[in-house]
């Protein structure tokens, strides 16, 4: 997930959205899990030594489809997060964890 550019100056809310299907055996919705590389507590994106910026995912239910399940997928950054970040690229390693 690619968050565009982000314009200190504005410091609007950016929001990334994919779609993602998980196929399921069993019935039920399953769990989700966020884990970063720069941390959890808050998820971060991280430049340099020492800057971050915090973000949250969060996994929605669209729509069953024959033993798959369809699901958003939405990260967000709030603007006063980043309104006085350091100028450069930011990044983290998003791991998502999916138990039944």
């Amino acid at each position: 997930m690619n968050f565009a550019p982000f314009d200190p100056s504005v410091a609007t809310t950016q929001t990334v959205v994919t779609t993602v299907v998980v196929r399921c055996t069993a019935s039920g919705s399953p769990a989700w899990q966020f884990s970063g590389t720069n941390g959890n507590a808050p998820l971060r994106m991280k430049h340099g030594a020492s800057d971050f910026i915090p973000y949250t995912v969060t996994a929605t239910f669209v729509s069953p489809g024959g033993g798959n399940q369809n699901w958003t997928l939405t990260a967000t950054v709030l603007g006063q997060d980043y309104q006085n970040a350091p100028v450069g690229s930011y990044s983290d390693l998003l791991t998502v964890t999916i138990i039944p």
